[in-house]
């Protein structure tokens, strides 16, 4: 299951690759193309003879009657994916509510993404730019990254954590936008794609989990 929503991840930055000489650098050092091969003429629907019979599928499920191949990984599936690219996932929390913080409120969602270091604290959220929801995935972050920031408030907490939306594959016209939208939130927001953004952001997950004790054997 695991190889197989890395691979839908990977090959849905494929969709804003212009050509194939060079890989959107959010892909990582790892991912690397093979030589071309032709898909057989008497083929009459390419990309779903491609999806069948070359990408991976997803294993069947009890209950399973017929082969379905789903439309896309989730957000946290495809940045988590990211983080294993680039080998910092050992630092990440999924889904993180805040239990390990002693902080709980049922209006603060959870968070995709964390990295829990000692005195500072990441939360992240993937956006998918290449999707048509860009927008309401955008606005979903906000209100999340707004009720966790209340949430510290009230808590009286000692510092405020990063927020964070890293994005995939932005449209141009789209990222300003999503900047201005996420200002409110007073979210970073990182084009994955741009390489000493992306380098950055892996140094600071890098550098923030290990300064936990719990990761000092990483060290």
């Amino acid at each position: 299951m695991a190889t197989w929503h890395n691979m839908q991840g990977l090959v849905q930055r494929l969709d804003a690759v212009k050509d194939f000489d060079r890989l959107p650098m959010s892909m990582g050092p790892h991912v690397t193309l093979d030589v071309q091969r032709d898909v057989p003429a008497q083929v009459e629907d390419p990309e779903s003879w491609v999806a069948k019979f070359i990408l991976p599928q997803r294993p069947a499920a009890p209950g399973d009657t017929r082969e379905v191949i789903p439309k896309g990984p989730r957000r946290e599936d495809v940045g988590y994916g990211f983080f294993q690219s680039w080998k910092v996932e050992r630092y990440v929390h999924r889904h993180f509510k805040g239990e390990t913080l002693g902080l709980q409120d049922e209006y603060a969602g959870t968070i995709s993404h964390a990295v829990i270091g000692t005195g500072e604290i990441m939360l992240m959220e993937p956006v998918l730019g290449q999707r048509q929801d860009v927008h309401r995935q955008v606005e979903r972050i906000s209100k999340t990254f707004l009720a966790w920031g209340r949430l510290l408030e009230r808590m009286h907490a000692k510092g405020k954590p990063r927020f964070v939306a890293y994005v995939f594959s932005p449209p141009k016209t789209a990222l300003p936008e999503v900047k201005q939208f996420l200002s409110a939130a007073e979210a970073e927001v990182i084009d994955v794609e741009i390489p000493n953004e992306r380098d950055r952001f892996i140094s600071d997950i890098r550098r923030i989990g290990l300064t936990n004790p719990a990761n000092s054997h990483l060290s």
